[in-house]
């Protein structure tokens, strides 16, 4: 078993007051991208060392001389909490990064929509964001009423029971346009074949 020279982090923060000062941001746990954003590059120092110091815990160093990680036992602390929430939130603010590209892309859509080679040309141009990287975007964030119906995007967050951070539509509403339009054109009417 490896020894630790120091058990506690080099800093001491509370980390349930700073995980409380985000859900103070949203408005009935919906939350607006930015101020998301704010909160994660107020506390980006933070996660970089807190995520340093709690994947430098539960270390055993095998009889090859290897070293491994063993899993946490227990209820998450605060530490990992905070750090499943920077994460999450942080892999969704990648995914707004091309809300703006997409925006764009649904002008040229609409302006080439009527010629078939045109069309295929703008999915193919488009088939990487679409069809690898946003392919599983509206199952995994879409958030439905018991209608049925859409309502705001929903962050999943490991550590925790309970998903309780959704974000309001609008930011991502040229994200739900484009990727609406691409899987009937890819998927379901199969343009590229």
């Amino acid at each position: 078993m490896l020894s630790y020279a120091n058990l506690q982090p080099s800093y001491q923060m509370n980390f349930a007051e700073i995980i409380q000062e985000l859900f103070e941001l949203g408005e009935s746990w919906v939350f607006r991208m930015y101020k998301i954003q704010g909160w994660l590059i107020s506390y980006s120092g933070l996660y970089k060392k807190t995520y340093d110091f709690v994947h430098s815990q539960h270390l055993y160093e095998d009889s090859d001389g290897s070293t491994i990680r063993l899993p946490p036992c227990g209820l998450p602390t605060n530490e990992e909490i905070f750090l499943s929430i920077y994460a999450s939130l942080n892999g969704i603010l990648e995914l707004h990064a091309n809300e703006t590209y997409f925006e764009n892309e649904m002008v040229e859509y609409y302006k080439i929509k009527n010629s078939p080679s045109d069309v295929k040309n703008w999915i193919v141009k488009n088939e990487d964001l679409g069809a690898e990287q946003y392919v599983c975007f509206l199952i995994d964030h879409l958030d439905y009423d018991e209608n049925g119906h859409e309502e705001h995007l929903i962050v999943y967050i490991h550590d925790l029971k309970e998903p309780v951070i959704y974000i309001n539509r609008q930011d991502f509403k040229n994200t739900i346009a484009f990727l609406e339009v691409f899987n009937e054109l890819y998927w379901v009417q199969e343009n590229l074949t």
